[in-house]
């Protein structure tokens, strides 16, 4: 890879890791002709399966967590 790609792409991605913080807390409006789908949740104790469905169906954002029926 070249420098210049590679920092083109650092660059790109510091930014999206910057600004995920702040995008998680977005509310999904439905004004979107599609279906907003979130592929990476991670578990862990407190953050349970239950509670990635509850955001779900509160945020109407479909779950990559293999429940075909979060929203």
């Amino acid at each position: 890879m070249e420098r210049r790609t590679f920092i083109k792409n650092a660059g790109i991605a510091g930014g999206m890791a910057l600004m995920s913080p702040l995008m998680a807390n977005v509310k999904n409006s439905g004004e979107h002709d599609f279906q907003l789908v979130d592929l990476h949740v991670h578990l862990i104790n407190e953050f349970t399966i239950d509670k990635v469905m509850h955001i779900s169906k509160e945020r109407k954002i479909k779950s990559g967590s293999g429940e075909d029926d979060a929203v």
